[in-house]
């Protein structure tokens, strides 16, 4: 059992991988494109309105998660008559969803106006925010049922489909945007691929899952009973990490000017596809935790071992790519749009430092949301989100931009860093969470110090040619921070395996 789970970790890591490699450079290429045929205005205003509906989408939290989490034991147990119960009871929670985004979406119409902060006026704002919504509603019309792929460790199979519909939006929208140099049909061309990306993922649900086609049962109102509260718990923790993560372009559009939004979301891009490639590889392993928790015969031992090797894993991948990000942010932006849309320094150590905080604790959250504990972990996120709100404020009125990624950052640290591992070690693992916090100190001295390092290396790089040093930046950051850590686990029986394991493919 234990070689299935790991065979289809590896191919949904694999798959996520290929998928967010390829969205990277798609993304990447389109916003050159982007850029150059459109102002800077458009691009500060296409992500101020996509971290708008991000907070919208609010009403959505803990709902995949739960879903996820409810459809463990049915899929161990190849209960197909429940799990085609469970997925027609969110079908209807998704259609409410969608009502409440698109609903609570048009009545926030009034307040674009004062959101948006720029020299000149654009039109059309209110179209370009209605297109934007609505890609992002119709999405809720078929997640019910694809979300069952990553329940059932087959992520892989949904990842092709978004790989070649990705492409397929990248060419239509680029195609649109050459020929008619306009942001409402590039919008429109992106949610017409994407409505037809939905539409075939949910019929490939339909074929590997035929029994989701056949008059579903109903719920029992005790599986009803405890869905609700596993979303309820969830909803109030992502709730708050929304607020804590997804407001910061709203709040610099307003303390700093929609334009530097767009300076930021440059920075930005990079910062979400490696995050989302962090998240697939543990989304990818959470359908397996999920599966050997569930199975009876998983000692406490062996699950405490999987979670340090999680951990220590997480911390090479997270310290490597915050390492990277700070010593060739600057370069890649201005080789890829222009000098002017440079940011200072001291903000890109804010950015990086709030990419390490945050997901530095993969690991915590893989095993929180696989053994399910939600209601004692709810409250930790509202007050990281308060304290955010109220630092971003502060912060964001004296210091700008730099003072609202400063703010998240803090608020990080003031709680949620250590209760959350303190619930779970106490808890789940029924030890002492003393070793994890030594050890998170540990690895933040040995980031710092060879984040510095690093730096140092890659600033004494002077090359008359741009593109030469450039890469040979890129060759610092691949080897040193790598061959440190390669050095540093080497004689590490699991990760010594997951090492050999790697490398054999």
């Amino acid at each position: 059992m234990s070689d299935t789970r790991l065979g289809k970790s590896r191919r949904n890591i694999a798959a996520g991988l290929m998928q967010y490699a390829l969205n990277l450079l798609l993304v990447w290429i389109g916003r050159i494109i982007f850029v150059r045929v459109l102002s800077q205005e458009y691009l500060g205003i296409n992500g101020l309105f996509t971290n708008i509906i991000s907070v919208l989408s609010i009403a959505d939290l803990g709902i995949p998660t739960a879903m996820t989490y409810s459809l463990y034991k049915p899929l161990a147990e190849k209960d197909s008559v429940k799990i085609a119960a469970m997925v027609s009871f969110f079908r209807k929670v998704y259609l409410v969803i969608a009502g409440a985004v698109l609903a609570i979406g048009l009545c926030l119409i009034p307040v674009l106006p004062y959101v948006v902060k720029l020299d000149s006026p654009v039109p059309n704002l209110e179209v370009y925010y209605v297109l934007i919504l609505t890609n992002t509603v119709i999405t809720y019309l078929f997640i019910y049922r694809t979300t069952l792929f990553t329940a059932d460790q087959k992520n892989y199979i949904l990842q092709r489909y978004t790989m070649i519909f990705r492409v397929v939006a990248f060419v239509v929208q680029t195609i649109l945007l050459f020929m008619f140099r306009n942001y409402i049909v590039y919008l429109i061309g992106g949610t017409v691929t994407g409505i037809v990306s939905n539409i075939v993922q949910n019929i490939a649900a339909g074929k590997h899952y035929p029994y989701l086609k056949e008059t579903a049962e109903k719920l029992s109102e005790k599986d009803k009973k405890e869905i609700r509260k596993n979303v309820f718990d969830l909803f109030l923790y992502r709730l708050c990490g929304t607020i804590q993560n997804n407001t910061d372009s709203i709040l610099i559009s307003l303390f700093a000017g929609t334009i530097l939004v767009g300076h930021y979301s440059n920075y930005q891009m990079m910062i979400v596809a490696i995050t989302s490639i962090l998240t697939i590889v543990f989304t990818s392993i959470k359908a397996s935790l999920g599966n050997m928790i569930a199975s009876k015969d998983t000692s406490d031992e062996k699950k405490i071992e999987v979670y340090w090797t999680m951990e220590k894993a997480n911390f090479w991948l997270t310290a490597f790519c915050s390492i990277s990000f700070m010593c060739l942010f600057q370069g890649f932006v201005e080789l890829s749009f222009g000098s002017e849309y440079l940011i200072s320094l001291i903000t890109v150590g804010a950015i990086v430092l709030n990419f390490y905080t945050s997901n530095i604790r993969q690991p915590i959250w893989a095993f929180r949301e696989t053994v399910g504990m939600f209601r004692e972990t709810r409250h930790i996120s509202a007050v990281t989100a308060i304290v955010n709100l109220v630092l971003s404020i502060l912060l964001g009125y004296f210091w700008g931009m730099t003072g609202v990624l400063i703010a998240t950052v803090i608020s990080r640290m003031v709680y949620a860093w250590w209760k959350e591992p303190l619930i779970l070690f106490k808890k789940y693992f029924k030890c002492s969470p003393k070793k994890y916090f030594l050890n998170y100190i540990l690895n933040a001295v040995i980031f710092v110090l060879l984040c510095g390092v690093c730096y140092f290396v890659c600033e004494s790089v002077k090359l008359p040619s741009v593109y030469v040093s450039f890469g040979l930046k890129v060759l610092i950051c691949a080897v040193l921070p790598n061959a440190f850590f390669f050095l540093f686990y080497s004689k590490d029986p699991a990760m010594r395996d997951l090492i050999k394991r790697f490398l054999s493919r």
